[in-house]
């Protein structure tokens, strides 16, 4: 396993148990005869009485008090205290601080996935919880948003956690999981998280640290779950990104998948449009005009938390190919932002009104890492079609991978995907946004490039 730099020795935390064990031995030898008197025959002391500084009078016997695993996984000071407290008037002294202080650790052969990608972990079940090594886990949050730093604090004797530091000291070394239990020692330092005190159960195994993995998750506000099926604990940083991965896994790439797009608004009209896909379980694109966002922010978070994806259809709607450099730049910035205010995550792609661009709306797209997406079925549902014609149109032409362009400021638009989407899942279409048509069509789309289909 992966040796932790800057870790303290656990020999002075043995010396310092060996030492009080001499104490307590000797102590336990001229006490027989008084323990006994003061226990029944066949029952044993469960607490001692605390002695203060003040007085070398006996105190008053604590309640009896049942510890619960979580208890037992206190800080290594909590237990030692809780040994002394434990000592019935028989039986051996060591056997009784190894029950209280040291806990078997049993290997776990459970698969572990961050963010959709199987990451290996050193882990091991104690008292029913699992715990996986910290450093390990902070090196494989290292490029996410949940990066955090841990380190010791040797004057303080702490153990420090700092969330927004990636982790970069060292790189895990992953040997093969011992096969049989090992010991595992409570940790006898103070834990914090970002200066604030916390309880976590966390113990020395074989030299590294390990915390159970639901507090700490807890704690790093991540999100996890078991998945017993496949014998995996899978940790997700965020819920936008575990409903991505989700709808991935849902999706079937050996099947045929179009990308519906809607441009131009948002608009009174769009939570119409989201009506259907939801009733359909299907997604869509939305390029969105950014000074249109303020007025229906809850319709983009919806379409957000839905599963769409909201891309940028610029600030004001102009032709792009007429614009300088600082223009465009201007009308594609805001529009991230105005989005970004909204659902926390930056459009991925843009599409210039019109379908209009030239070399300067690429060179300022690269600048801003948007791929430029267009179209490869238009019905021209901007004109004053019915809604037969922009139907047939469609149905007419869709092929696997298309992106199909409509807007969601028409009722004319809106009547067609209330018949379109139907129509298309009953044609075998999986319907997807444009970054799942270009994820399963194995295409990373570049920034300042032009993408009209998810066809290699």
């Amino acid at each position: 396993m992966a040796r932790i730099k800057n870790k303290p020795q656990k020999n002075r935390f043995l010396r310092h148990t060996s030492y009080t064990l001499i104490v307590l031995m000797s102590f336990l030898t001229l006490t027989t005869s008084a323990c006994q008197f003061l226990t029944p025959e066949g029952a044993s002391i469960q607490t001692a009485p605390k002695m203060t500084s003040q007085s070398n009078s006996t105190a008053e016997t604590e309640p009896t008090l049942e510890t619960t695993p979580e208890q037992r996984t206190r800080s290594t000071s909590e237990s030692i205290e809780t040994s002394t407290q434990s000592v019935p008037a028989s039986g051996p002294l060591l056997e009784l601080i190894q029950e209280v202080i040291l806990r078997e650790a049993y290997p776990n052969d459970s698969l572990f996935t961050v963010n959709g990608l199987q990451t290996p972990f050193h882990a091991y079940v104690i008292d029913e919880l699992i715990f996986i090594d910290i450093f390990e886990l902070a090196y494989a949050l290292t490029d996410t948003d949940k990066h955090f730093y841990p380190s010791w604090d040797e004057h303080n004797n702490t153990l420090d956690i700092t969330s927004g530091i990636p982790y970069y000291s060292f790189i895990p070394e992953f040997s093969q999981i011992s096969t049989s239990s090992l010991t595992a020692t409570p940790i006898e330092k103070s834990v914090y998280f970002n200066d604030d005190a916390v309880t976590i159960p966390s113990y020395y195994i074989e030299e590294n640290i390990f915390f159970d993995l639901f507090t700490a998750s807890a704690m790093l506000d991540l999100i996890i779950h078991h998945d017993t099926s496949k014998n995996t604990y899978v940790i997700y940083t965020s819920q936008a990104i575990a409903d991505a991965i989700t709808r991935l896994n849902r999706i079937d790439p050996s099947l045929p998948m179009v990308a519906l797009t809607f441009d131009d608004g948002p608009s009174r009209l769009t939570g119409q449009v989201l009506d259907i896909l939801e009733r359909y379980n299907a997604v869509a694109t939305f390029y969105v005009i950014g000074r249109q966002v303020e007025t229906h922010r809850d319709t983009v978070l919806r379409a957000y938390e839905m599963g769409n994806e909201i891309a940028n259809h610029t600030w004001s709607h102009w032709s792009l190919d007429q614009v300088s450099a600082e223009g465009i730049r201007t009308q594609l910035r805001d529009t991230n932002n105005a989005v970004e205010s909204v659902t926390g995550t930056p459009p991925s792609s843009m599409r210039p009104p019109f379908g209009s661009y030239n070399s300067r709306v690429q060179s300022v797209a690269r600048d801003l890492g948007l791929p430029i997406v267009t179209w490869s079925v238009d019905p021209s549902d901007y004109l004053p079609r019915n809604v037969d014609t922009l139907y047939n149109f469609i149905m007419d032409r869709v092929s696997d991978r298309d992106i199909i362009l409509l807007h969601d400021i028409h009722e004319r638009s809106v009547a067609t995907t209330r018949r379109l989407v139907p129509s298309l899942i009953d044609r075998g279409y999986q319907l997807v946004t444009v970054s799942e048509l270009m994820y399963f069509a194995g295409i990373t789309p570049e920034p300042g490039g032009v993408y009209r289909h998810g066809r290699n």
